[in-house]
């Protein structure tokens, strides 16, 4: 009697026009409703409306940080009007459509003096490196400097080995500052000498200090907590530097409208001329002869081969395949090989070393956890066996066939799973059909849940109890109903109510 004299004295929290716009119960006769239902009814109209408030106010966080993100202000990157073709001038490749208009949408951005916010989205190998490319040199020729973030050591190298020489053309000046590595000082730093500074969380560290920061790059941004990209921001001195984040995680429209809508968007939707589709096939103790013949013919050729194995210990219980079981099982199959593993636990130093000699050295095969699935680019990795595969999401699995496929070279992904998984096998074939990321990621949020498709930036959004992230129909309300609101009143000003209970939703963002 307590609880339901409470929850029927329970105050409204939106406003009499949206319950009104879409058709909404009260908070009120939802909460009774959905602990005590009248009917079936009744019970829907419950979970409806409390389905709408959760996704309503993350709609309306995302939306107010928006609002408020546009009122900082940006020193304006300007180039020159032949910016452009000079740049693709010093390119060995032509860029595809997608890549100049990602291109000339940034700059666009970098020239005004509201503080960039942008997002380039683009499938496993689609160039978002060279787009970044652009905007650095834009930057650094305008007379300020950058910063470019990223979650390991070893793709903080590879950029600095793939941009260096590029930049270079344009007297930009690289430099890389991860734990283990130093290539200037950090006065160079502090003084202005040094343009672009690659790096790891080793950014963020308090004794780095830029003279004229005005532009931040994250890569794979949804690996890094907002809070650590927002100390990266306050590195910069007076305004608020343009940022844009990196991201080849296939995320599915939903899930986009749910948890992205702060961000201005750039998709890069086209792969690299010259480049095959990447053969996907089932690996099977029945076929082992045809894959090693296969492996043996691309070593036999130059090329590089990536074995994946979900753990680094071997499993007791034989059910899953390791770094410790296949070290001796390669060695049988490969005898003529040179193998190399590569783990998480290993110093930053020799995971750095082990993947320059995979790379440009005599190494053939690399054995090694989920850790080369973030951005690892080696142009003459042709195969990618993975093993156990049941135990990778298909967008993780996505990930790591986007390993290979990055030169002209015919590139195999290789799958290989528990005979008896029906499910997985089932989960499996559409994965070895459909080399699409976004259809995958959608994919992987029906069957695994979003719990599995997020992590730091996301933590304190996904409480969701009622609402389901393939609603669209309720997806699209909430967003369109935030968006009204913001627009008649960016601040929230009239709506304190709801200031005070989006507090709940934002972390750091909106600082």
């Amino acid at each position: 009697t307590v609880l339901l004299n409470t929850i029927r004295h329970q105050p409204e929290i939106l406003p009499a026009e949206i319950t009104k716009k879409y058709r909404l119960v009260s908070l009120a006769n939802a909460l009774e409703n959905i602990h005590f239902p009248a009917s079936e009814t009744e019970l829907a109209n419950a979970k409806h409306r409390l389905g709408f408030d959760e996704l309503f106010f993350i709609q309306l966080s995302l939306a107010f940080i928006k609002a408020n993100w546009a009122q900082q202000t940006s020193h304006p990157i300007t180039t020159a009007s032949d910016f452009l073709p000079k740049f693709q001038a010093q390119l060995s490749f032509t860029l595809t459509a997608t890549q100049n208009h990602a291109i000339q949408e940034i700059l666009a951005d970098l020239a005004s003096a509201k503080a960039t916010n942008r997002l380039l989205l683009g499938d496993v190998g689609s160039g978002k490196t060279v787009v970044a490319a652009a905007a650095i040199c834009a930057a650094a020729q305008a007379g300020y400097q950058v910063a470019l973030m990223v979650p390991t050591e070893v793709l903080a190298v590879q950029h600095y080995q793939n941009l260096q020489p590029l930049l270079e053309k344009f007297g930009v000046s690289t430099t890389l500052l991860t734990g283990s590595t130093k290539l200037t000082s950090y006065a160079d730093i502090q003084s202005g000498q040094v343009n672009l500074v690659i790096g790891t969380h080793a950014l963020i560290q308090t004794k780095v200090n830029f003279k004229n920061l005005n532009l931040v790059i994250i890569d794979e941004q949804h690996r890094f907590g907002v809070g650590q990209r927002y100390q990266l921001k306050n590195k910069a001195r007076g305004a608020t530097p343009h940022f844009i984040s990196l991201s080849a995680t296939p995320i599915p429209r939903t899930v986009f409208l749910t948890l992205f809508s702060d961000l201005d968007v750039s998709l890069l939707t086209e792969i690299p001329k010259g480049r095959l589709p990447i053969i996907t096939r089932l690996a099977t103790a029945n076929n082992l002869a045809r894959v090693q013949g296969l492996i043996n013919k691309e070593i036999q050729q130059g090329h590089k081969i990536f074995i994946i194995t979900p753990l680094i210990d071997e499993d007791t219980r034989a059910e899953q395949t390791s770094i410790a079981s296949e070290t001796k099982n390669l060695a049988r199959l490969f005898p003529q090989a040179k193998i190399a593993a590569l783990h998480g636990r290993m110093a930053p130093e020799t995971k750095l070393q082990i993947m320059q000699d995979f790379k440009t050295g005599d190494i053939n095969i690399l054995l090694a956890t989920s850790v080369i699935e973030v951005g690892i680019d080696v142009a003459q990795a042709t195969v990618i066996w993975i093993k156990n595969a049941e135990r990778f999401g298909l967008a993780q699995l996505h990930q790591l066939r986007g390993r290979i496929g990055r030169s002209h070279l015919q590139s195999y992904c290789l799958v290989e799973t528990k005979a008896d998984d029906l499910e997985t096998s089932d989960r499996l074939k559409a994965f070895i059909r459909i080399q699409d990321g976004n259809k995958l990621a959608m994919m992987d949020l029906a069957l695994r849940g979003p719990g599995a498709f997020f992590d730091a930036r996301q933590s304190g959004f996904l409480r969701l109890r009622i609402a389901n992230l393939l609603d669209e129909k309720l997806i699209k309300a909430t967003h369109q109903a935030a968006h009204d609101l913001i627009q008649i009143d960016p601040l929230l000003k009239n709506y304190p109510k709801l200031k005070q209970k989006i507090q709940l939703h934002l972390l750091p963002h909106s600082e």
